[in-house]
């Protein structure tokens, strides 16, 4: 146990844990508010101080475990080896292997402006990707030199599946209590229940949501843009719409000729997708805001909770749609060329690891 207490206070604590009936819970409570200016000892402190008391016959010894938290140069330099030799070390590990506690490390780290830096998952790339993407960016960096707005007429389009099973994010998920309430939440996986959404973002506007049930087909997309899409689009201004773009990603219904014939009638030279005027690099999602941003964002609000039904799922999606303004579409927006410009001076390659 780390000794980081004095004589007079491990005298108090075991007072107050025999006081207490032996409970830790109690004595950490009575502690706390008996002592509130001093450190508090966690609850396994109370039984340490008690079982080392009636083994060796004295209190855990302070000067042993000071020694190894002192923040000195040769802690320092065995605390940073550790790191450099083993960068995706735990500070757990590092604390075990140079007999330094958790707590000194961490202070080693934080005083030398070490940061946990996290790992970013990204999108495999093939050999020929990046040249694709260059050509891809090459071109709109044209169009934008001749027209500054151009991304602002650009439909940006996607399709993504939401169901009742999604991916909750746990992270800032707390229950704060004095005692482990053994949190649960029940999973339907038995029950399953999934809807496609298609969403678009059009000068700083989100198009959308549009729920559609089973597979996308060359078919049933080109219905959708002959029939839905211009309903969705009723409150855009005509001039808008006149000049608009239409960007679309590899899917296969995507693809299918009905569609692409349908396209260079409706928007001549004006879309941009696999085997578009434009044509949309493979394997890109951090190239088009429905990725690297809606689905993200609509999916940390829709599954905090569990979906009820199919309507509530949807209600939930509707809701987290909702919440999105024109000015974070704005921010969304200013970020493209941002990203681009970061993706030419990759070469290509993946750059969101290196974005600010």
């Amino acid at each position: 146990m780390p000794a980081i207490y004095s004589n007079a206070e491990y005298s108090d604590m075991l007072a107050i844990f025999y006081e207490c009936g032996k409970s830790t819970l109690n004595a950490s409570r009575k502690y706390l508010q008996k002592y509130p200016e001093r450190r508090q000892p966690s609850r396994a402190t109370f039984t340490n101080v008690a079982n080392t008391l009636h083994q060796t016959g004295k209190f855990p010894d302070g000067h042993r475990s000071r020694n190894h938290a002192v923040v000195d140069d040769c802690n320092t330099v065995d605390v940073l080896a550790a790191f450099s030799f083993t960068p995706q070390a735990s500070i757990r590990s590092v604390a075990r292997q140079t007999n330094i506690s958790k707590s000194t490390v961490h202070r080693i780290l934080k005083n030398n402006s070490f940061h946990p830096f996290k790992l970013h998952c990204v999108q495999e790339l093939k050999p020929s990707d990046p040249e694709r993407r260059l050509q891809f960016i090459s071109e709109i960096v044209s169009l934008y030199d001749q027209d500054s707005n151009i991304l602002d007429k650009i439909l940006w389009t996607d399709e993504s599946l939401f169901n009742n099973n999604g991916m909750v994010n746990r992270h800032n998920a707390h229950y704060w209590n004095d005692s482990n309430p053994f949190w649960t939440r029940e999973t339907k996986s038995q029950v399953r229940w999934s809807i496609n959404v298609w969403c678009g973002i059009l000068n700083n506007t989100l198009i959308g949501p549009y729920f559609y049930e089973g597979t996308l087909t060359g078919v049933r997309y080109l219905n959708f843009l002959e029939n839905i899409l211009p309903l969705l689009l009723e409150n855009v201004p005509l001039h808008t719409r006149e000049c608009m773009w239409v960007q679309q990603d590899g899917a296969p219904p995507h693809n299918s000729n009905i569609v692409k014939d349908y396209l260079n009638n409706t928007f001549p030279l004006r879309w941009t997708g696999t085997n578009g005027p434009v044509k949309w690099p493979p394997r890109s999602p951090d190239l088009t805001p429905l990725d690297f941003f809606l689905w993200g964002y609509l999916k940390d609000r829709v599954y905090t909770e569990q979906s009820s039904s199919l309507d509530n799922l949807k209600e939930r999606i509707i809701a987290a749609c909702s919440t999105i303004t024109s000015e974070m579409l704005k921010s969304v927006t200013a970020s493209i060329l941002t990203r681009y410009e970061k993706c030419l001076s990759n070469n290509g390659r993946h750059f969101e690891n290196i974005l600010k």
